[in-house]
């Protein structure tokens, strides 16, 4: 019974033609996002909840572009621009932080 229902969600597309990856592909609201400090470190939770959805999607669901013309990859990477720039700011200044 549980199994009828995954296939379900896997097979959602809601009124804007995202199916179930492009909403995983969404950034969170700040505070479930913050419930990991962190830029780096959110980033790196964000990538492997996108990638853990993608193994259960049917193939043809990867590419699929929704209603804005844009596949699940393009609507990561746009939603989690920011965060790649706070990542990576957060990077330098440790590395930074760590040299004399």
């Amino acid at each position: 019974q549980m199994s009828e229902y995954r296939h379900l969600v896997m097979k959602y597309i809601d009124s804007t033609g995202d199916n179930i990856l492009h909403l995983a592909a969404r950034l969170p609201p700040s505070d479930r996002l913050s419930l990991v400090s962190g830029a780096a470190l959110q980033m790196q939770r964000e990538l492997q909840w996108f990638k853990e959805v993608e193994k259960f999607v049917q193939p043809a669901y990867k590419t699929m572009k929704n209603q804005d013309d844009k596949t699940p990859a393009m609507v990561f990477s746009e939603e989690h621009r920011n965060l790649v720039k706070e990542g990576e700011k957060w990077m330098k200044d440790a590395a930074t932080s760590g040299t004399v």
